[in-house]
């Protein structure tokens, strides 16, 4: 994976990211020959609709498993170049409607990216007849941190500012700040990728992503498709994370909603609640207002 002080203009990395349209010894016209690909990609495909996943031969206990047999192919907990920061090193966070989870590895303090595992469960045919393909929830940016990719196994299909990589020539592409990007896997098989994030978040970041898939498994909280039904909850939860909380994995707007969100009394006693039951702490709001 390339260190993000080698990022390119927002142009040059779409042709990055496309890349693989052209041949390996590309003449110089092949930006010109990319950049008519990616329009012509732009108008062949369309981003698919996303129903719940309820494969009963992929749940949680599959997710765990797949991660577990990952780690012993690939041995993430053996680099030495990562610190293992996390509360909880074997934590694998499953969102059940989208058929997502993640692993949290640690971080490259040295070069600056946490890295963790993210697995999407394979597709299937539900019993209405319809295809079903595991998520991610919602397309999201992140307002400061560069998001790379790379593809251990499986097919990913992607979309980044607009455009949808195909799913048999990415094996590897990266979301910068700012840059829209959703995912999903339209296989047969799990699809896995190693994901770094530069700058690395640490502990507060952790913390947000817990409040993040506590919240999506909880059925009164969540849409069919594994997204917050209030995003206003979502961002006050995080509010008070830390400056690296809401770039990680959380949509840009969400400080914007939480505070008029926290103004009313009652949401803010919400978000004290919510916040003790998905990480065991009280919210250091509710802390501050036992305080003399």
């Amino acid at each position: 994976m390339q260190s993000p002080n080698q990022s390119l203009s927002r142009r040059e990395a779409l042709v990055g990211l496309l890349a693989t349209f052209a041949m390996a010894s590309a003449p110089k016209s092949a930006a010109a020959a990319i950049s008519k690909q990616i329009d012509e990609t732009r108008e062949q495909l369309t981003l698919p609709t996303f129903i719940k996943y309820e494969n009963p031969a992929f749940g949680r206990a599959e997710h765990e498993a797949f991660h577990k047999e990952l780690e012993a192919r690939y041995g993430f907990a053996k680099d030495p170049h990562l610190t293992r920061w996390t509360s909880n090193p074997e934590q694998v966070y499953v969102n059940k409607n989208a058929g997502e989870s993640i692993h949290i590895v640690g971080v490259n303090l040295k070069e600056n990216y946490a890295e963790m595992v993210w697995v999407l469960a394979p597709a299937y045919i539900n019993a209405e007849g319809q295809r079903v393909l595991a998520h991610v929830p919602f397309e999201h940016i992140h307002s400061n941190q560069e998001e790379q990719f790379e593809k251990l196994c499986g097919e990913v299909n992607a979309q980044v500012n607009g455009v949808i990589l195909q799913a048999e020539k990415t094996d590897f592409f990266s979301a910068l700040p700012e840059d829209d990007h959703i995912a999903w896997n339209s296989g047969a098989t799990p699809l896995a990728m190693r994901v770094r994030y530069y700058p690395a978040f640490g502990r507060d970041g952790e913390r947000a992503l817990m409040t993040y898939w506590g919240l999506v498994n909880e059925p009164e909280r969540t849409t069919d498709t594994g997204a917050p039904k209030n995003f206003a909850l979502l961002g006050a939860l995080n509010a008070h994370l830390g400056p690296q909380a809401l770039a990680t994995g959380m949509p840009a707007f969400l400080p914007k909603v939480a505070h008029p969100f926290l103004v009313n009394p009652l949401n803010r006693k919400e978000v004290c609640d919510l916040y003790r039951e998905l990480t065991g702490e009280e919210h250091p709001e509710a802390i501050e207002a036992r305080e003399p």
